[in-house]
């Protein structure tokens, strides 16, 4: 048993002033003999809550005095009072300066560095839970070996850096942490490692890790499939998990994230990689404008200005937005990257790959991550009838139920024929019909109206796809799909008929208003002459507004006196409003052309253009803000409803 208050720890603590509750933990046992890497099966990182439980027990029993100064802790290190050394680290008002850390290293033995506490984590574990990359350069500099120390859980400092999400310290351990992942016992540890650097979103860093991995390293189910697992369960990691508006997706478009080939072990210098990550946190990847991936035009312009723009952008990054929009598609960029090297590794390595990642594809599913389904589809097509036990629900059955557009167009294009998996049941003896019958989540779309249009269209989709006798084919409760589709919608379609009658008798007021508006002004208005520009202008936007207006108000009322069935709400409701909101917003744009033509001809030569702009400007506010916020509604409108199809 080594001495109960360790020094190596005292030292991880230093510049994090006490603070992050893992430093400085007070050694039990040295830990297993000398230091460097512990034979054994490194463990795939799970809840593990017995050190963090462990240690907070530990903090609450244990004193902390604050009157303690610099000069007192640096006297009990040359003395060697490590218990009083400990004790002062411990202070809430005790900031350990840089140098004084230099100094307390260069007193201590390498025995002393590598000693451990009771979970077989030495200084240099330490100072990684609490991110503090000063004092790991200093300790890896006195004691070469640190990084390689293994705990009791089989973890390296760059493990627990890893865990604790602290990335300038995973940059600087992962050029100083050599692993010959080629023996048994290490290979596992370097998976449990990709698998921590995956959860705190270091993918450029994973990648790198899983080069340095041997071919079978994800053979095994129990660890591989865990590793798969865990980025499945990370939608923000993938463009699908990330819905945005238009100006977002024009710029997150118009970004590229083109990835620079990440240096190998031997290419690695590691006084140039530290000076590299100082000065650039992100030199894993450099960024210009165009993207191959972007559409025609924008894409063009991006390879032809490609320097200039890359100029540009970089200028824009000073604008938060755009700055936030690039770290997105850069972690977005990443991910891919990552998932497709994984793939490509365990089909290159062993042939059967439906046991890995049956579960990890199905959890994707259900989060609506299509980049990793198509991805693993690609890699293993068997992955189709993957079934879950509980209710024998395939992917297929998933993206149905679940809603996910792109997930079903995915395999809808892989099986141009009605694929077989669309023809087997559930535990229920649903077919997938049934499924598409039942009531999905709330759609991205506004209103319940068009919600009720999304579902019809899901149930007509799936009605094509499958064998034509499942359309009337019953379950165990004796329901058909059609059955199971009116009685699971039916409050929907008396929201959506409440929804779409209250928007038409608010529009049908406007519209009503400008009718009355429009006549009147066209019959009391007899200023001007017929050869007056102002006069023709107002008499065409008169005309264009009383015609469009009326033409809204008969939409309208066609909704209002319609019997809102399940059907309608596919084409016939939808078209009537597109139609109304439409000729709403002609009417009232000619409106206001009519207000400015009657302000210039009533005040021009009696007041200048710096009074009459003012007013026809302050005019047109309430108005634009109406346009404003129902202009979003028609686009939504006229994307699900004259689009070719909503899946494909």
């Amino acid at each position: 048993m080594a001495d109960s208050s360790d020094p190596g720890q005292a030292i991880a603590a230093a510049d994090s002033g006490g603070s992050g509750g893992y430093a400085g933990v007070a050694v039990t046992e040295r830990g297993g003999g000398a230091p460097g890497v512990a034979g054994g099966v490194a463990p795939l990182p799970s809840s593990e809550p017995e050190e963090e439980e462990e240690e907070v027990e530990a903090h609450k029993k244990r004193a902390t005095p604050c009157s303690r100064s610099t000069s007192q802790l640096y006297k009990a290190a040359i003395i060697g009072d490590w218990e009083s050394a400990r004790e002062i680290i411990y202070s809430k008002k005790t900031a350990l300066s840089e140098h004084i850390t230099q100094e307390l290293v260069k007193s201590m033995t390498k025995e002393q560095l590598e000693q451990k506490d009771r979970f077989g984590r030495t200084a240099l574990c330490s100072a990684a839970i609490a991110g503090n990359t000063e004092t790991a350069k200093i300790l890896v500099k006195a004691d070469s070996d640190l990084p390689c120390v293994l705990s009791n859980r089989y973890y390296s400092p760059l493990h627990y850096a890893a865990k604790y999400g602290h990335k300038k310290t995973v940059q600087y351990l992962l050029t100083v942490t050599e692993f010959d992942y080629q023996l048994p016992h290490l290979s596992a540890s370097g998976v449990t490692l990709l698998n921590l650097l995956i959860s705190a979103d270091f993918f450029a860093m994973a990648c790198d890790q899983l080069r340095k991995l041997p071919d079978s390293a994800l053979k095994e189910h129990n660890v591989g499939k865990a590793v798969f697992q865990t980025l499945a369960q990370k939608p923000s990691a993938f463009p699908s998990g990330n819905p945005s508006g238009y100006w977002k997706s024009f710029i997150y478009n118009m970004i590229v994230v083109e990835k620079q080939e990440i240096p190998t072990d031997c290419e690695k210098s590691t006084e140039c990689k530290n000076r590299t990550d100082e000065e650039n946190p992100q030199a894993y990847s450099k960024v210009s404008p165009a993207s191959p991936d972007s559409s025609g035009l924008f894409h063009s312009i991006g390879k032809f200005f490609r320097n200039e723009l890359v100029v540009l952008w970089k200028a824009f990054y000073i604008f938060p937005f755009i700055y936030q929009v690039y770290n997105e598609k850069l972690a977005h960029t990443e991910a891919l990257k990552l998932l497709k090297a994984m793939c490509d590794r365990v089909v290159a390595c062993h042939g059967d790959c439906f046991k890995l990642l049956e579960d990890p594809v199905r959890t994707a599913a259900r989060l609506g991550i299509h980049e990793f389904v198509s991805e693993t589809l690609s890699a293993s097509p068997e992955l189709i009838w993957s079934f879950d036990d509980e209710n024998r629900h395939s992917i297929f059955h998933i993206a149905v139920l679940d809603r996910h557009e792109k997930i079903f167009s995915i395999i809808g294009k892989m099986f141009t024929h009605k694929h077989p998996s669309a023809a087997l049941k559930d535990k229920d003896e649903n077919n997938i019909l049934h499924l598409a019958g039942r009531l999905g989540p709330c759609s991205e779309v506004s209103g319940a109206a068009l919600h009720m249009q999304r579902e019809l269209q899901w149930f007509k989709e799936v009605e094509d796809f499958v064998i034509p006798s499942y359309k009337e084919k019953m379950n165990k409760a004796g329901k058909t799909p059609r059955m199971v589709f009116t009685e699971e919608h039916k409050d929907l379609v008396d929201k959506g008929s409440l929804w779409i009658r209250n928007t038409a008798s608010s529009c049908s007021i406007v519209a009503s208003l400008i009718i009355t508006t429009m006549f009147s002004a066209a019959i009391k208005f007899s200023y001007g002459t017929n050869q007056s520009r102002p006069f023709l202008v107002f008499a065409a936007a008169d005309a264009i507004g009383l015609f469009s207006s009326s033409t809204a108000v008969f939409m309208f009322l066609g909704i209002l006196t319609s019997r809102c069935s399940e059907e309608d709400f596919l084409e016939s409701l939808p078209r009537r409003l597109i139609i109304g909101l439409v000729t709403l917003f002609i009417s009232i744009v000619a409106m206001m052309v009519a207000f400015g033509a009657t302000l210039h001809i009533l005040l021009y030569g009696i007041v200048g253009w710096a009074v009459i702009v003012p007013i026809a400007i302050a005019a047109c506010l309430p108005i634009g803000f109406f346009v404003k916020m129902q202009f979003p509604l028609i686009v939504d409108m006229v994307l699900c409803t004259y689009l070719p199809s909503v899946f494909y």
